[in-house]
């Protein structure tokens, strides 16, 4: 677990200084608040998959949707892409893991 929060404490910072370096560059407040919701999605949906351990074909697929999440959140800092859904994938996964908890349990 250890290993697991230093490795997206870096990914973190090294998306806020990318934040921060095109912020300081063009001066574009509405741009960095955007990168910044999109960062705080993405690692909300990170550490909520501890919480997805009990169906593990559904881990298996948030994993996937938070790698593909990450990598288009960076090739959106480094401009090389304007796509933002799939951003959203690992929020999909979340409420596929709510709708499925609901049919599932037992009400008293």
């Amino acid at each position: 677990m250890i290993k697991l929060i230093l490795f997206l404490s870096i990914i973190i910072l090294t998306a806020l200084f990318l934040i921060y370096k095109k912020f300081t560059y063009d001066k574009d407040i509405k741009s960095a608040l955007k990168r910044i919701f999109l960062l705080t999605i993405l690692t909300a949906s990170t550490i909520f998959s501890r919480y997805l351990v009990i169906y593990t074909p559904l881990l298996l697929l948030h994993i996937l949707a938070l790698m593909i999440g990450w990598g288009f959140l960076f090739a959106l800092f480094l401009n090389k892409t304007d796509k933002t859904w799939p951003i959203f994938l690992p929020l999909a996964t979340i409420a596929l893991f709510f709708i499925s908890a609901f049919f599932v349990a037992e009400f008293d």
